[in-house]
């Protein structure tokens, strides 16, 4: 295995990192991980919007795969996601460690 950064690895250079267009739905979603940085929180997936699950499924994936977000999805079928660092080109900044302040 090569010894890369993710940004290259997944063919993006250092300066990938942009913020999805204002006013669009992936871009809610880009604010809303931001407000919440290395914190669970619980995405209501649906009753509200028209986009089903896989739609928000794809929103997140593009989150990480086009904006260095690195977001897990935390238990099975739960809605509960935590937001827990991101990639600046070939900086990794962790946003748990930063939450628990150690």
């Amino acid at each position: 295995m090569r010894m890369e950064s993710a940004a290259i690895a997944k063919g993006r250079g250092a300066n990938y990192h942009l913020a999805p267009r204002e006013g669009s739905t992936i871009r809610a979603l880009f604010d809303f991980f931001h407000a919440h940085k290395g914190r669970l929180v619980c995405l209501d997936m649906g009753k509200s919007t028209s986009c089903s699950a896989a739609c928000w499924h794809t929103r997140i994936s593009n989150l990480v795969d086009f904006y260095g977000m690195d977001i897990r999805h935390m238990g099975g079928k739960s809605k509960t996601y935590c937001f827990v660092g991101e990639w600046f080109g070939k900086t990794y900044i962790d946003y748990v460690t930063k939450e628990l302040k150690l």
